[in-house]
């Protein structure tokens, strides 16, 4: 009897052994099976990615070294005071007469289209960034984001310029018009920016954060530009 129930257990340890073996067998196929096909996905997806920021990056694959040469400017301010249009839109009289900026763009051989812009930002739906490029270098910029806040008020908008270190009237140019707003954001200059390069040049990562849809009213449109067009 003892001698039953010895080769009873034995046979239920051994049973119990070949199912685990099969168990393990079984799952490390099937994770391995799984795995290969998340490795195959995400392949796709960086050759998907790459394709995508070869097309919309506009200096893909460049290393900055040139933009030790170029400085930036940025600020938030009310569109209507910039372009004077203040008191149609904000019942108030802006202190600027509405040319500065497109005198400061064209002392950069920047050609701004005043009338588009407007129809842009009062376009309710419109989010998108629009960038004027120097017909003289396309790193020379104005950075227009006139996506809109629900919330806001005022009627603001990012504005950022880049231009040589060599524009000296630049930063006076643009302390002028800064000074003259009722309402801003803190004036910030970089010596030594990238910001608005990169998410000029380097879009995909930068401006799109690495996830594009065509389809997005959120675009970074491009002005003047001969080297390259968004997709």
């Amino acid at each position: 009897m003892k001698v039953v129930i010895l080769l009873t257990i034995i046979a239920s340890l051994i049973l119990a052994l070949l199912i685990w073996i099969i168990s393990k067998k079984f799952f490390k196929e099937k994770y391995e099976l799984k795995m290969n096909l998340t490795n195959k996905t995400q392949i796709l997806d960086n050759e998907e990615n790459l394709k995508l920021r070869k097309q919309i990056d506009l200096h893909f694959g460049s290393k900055y070294y040139d933009t030790i040469l170029y400085s930036e400017i940025s600020f938030f301010a009310p569109f209507g005071e910039v372009f004077n249009l203040s008191e149609s839109i904000l019942g108030q009289k802006g202190l600027l007469k509405g040319n500065e900026l497109i005198d400061l763009a064209n002392s950069l051989n920047i050609k701004l289209d005043k009338d588009f812009l407007i129809n842009q930002y009062l376009d309710d739906i419109n989010k998108c960034v629009e960038v004027y490029h120097s017909e003289s270098d396309e790193q020379v910029f104005m950075y227009f984001d006139l996506e809109r806040d629900e919330t806001d008020q005022i009627g603001m908008f990012f504005l950022g310029i880049r231009f040589k270190k060599t524009e000296d009237l630049v930063i006076q140019k643009t302390l002028e018009i800064y000074k003259r707003l009722q309402t801003s954001s803190k004036y910030s200059f970089d010596n030594y920016g990238t910001e608005l390069y990169r998410k000029v040049f380097k879009s995909f990562s930068y401006f799109y954060n690495g996830i594009y849809d065509k389809l997005s009213p959120r675009q970074i449109n491009h002005h003047d530009l001969n080297s390259k067009q968004n997709v």
